[in-house]
């Protein structure tokens, strides 16, 4: 039986702002733990121009009983290519042991992120009533959904599991798994930032 976790006031009141401002038609991404993973987690997103964006709400507590919402702005769809402005999707957490340290990352917390290129193979799914697959990246209308879990590996401990995109407003209702195939899609640590002499 699975609960539905009710939004804290911070993040409802965001909801309401991206409501307001149109945000609801832009593209999304959701992220849900797998297991008993308590993790930390902001999406970033790099346009093709070279600038790098961080979604909206910038940092959340990702759990296994609800999936949270970042926003990532206004991706539109060009003709024969989606989202021709996205050039990489980030998700970068911290896995915790509870929800009791904090809402920010600590200092010396080490922090674990993966980085999908627009060309990376996860983005393809089979092309419905055709012997192909095509690309789905991030745009507006829709929602990407990665279900993060533990790899088994000490030293990269977080993998996507599993991955899907949905339709909202336009088309709501239809949703396609990607196909993560035999890629092992791991986050690596990242390096620790460097800190300014006393």
């Amino acid at each position: 039986m699975r609960r539905t976790l009710r939004a804290p006031p911070l993040q409802a009141t965001a909801a309401l702002a991206c409501a307001l401002s149109g945000g609801a038609h832009a593209a999304a991404v959701e992220l849900r733990s797998v297991g008993a993973e308590v993790l930390l987690c902001r999406v970033e997103h790099r346009c093709a121009h070279g600038n790098a964006f961080v979604a909206t709400p910038a940092w959340q507590w990702v759990v296994g009983f609800a999936s949270v919402r970042f926003e990532l702005g206004a991706q539109v769809e060009a003709v024969g290519d989606d989202s021709p402005s996205l050039a990489s999707l980030t998700l970068r957490c911290v896995r915790r042991a509870s929800m009791a340290v904090g809402e920010l990352p600590q200092p010396d917390e080490p922090s674990y992120s993966i980085e999908l290129d627009r060309f990376d193979p996860l983005w393809r799914i089979p092309a419905p009533g055709l012997e192909q697959w095509m690309s789905q990246l991030p745009r507006d209308t829709t929602v990407v959904t990665f279900w993060l879990g533990a790899s088994g590996s000490p030293l990269r401990p977080l993998r996507i599991v599993d991955a899907m995109i949905r339709g909202e407003d336009v088309w709501p209702g239809w949703a396609i798994r990607y196909q993560l195939g035999e890629h092992d899609y791991r986050f690596v640590p990242d390096l620790p930032t460097a800190s300014c002499p006393p």
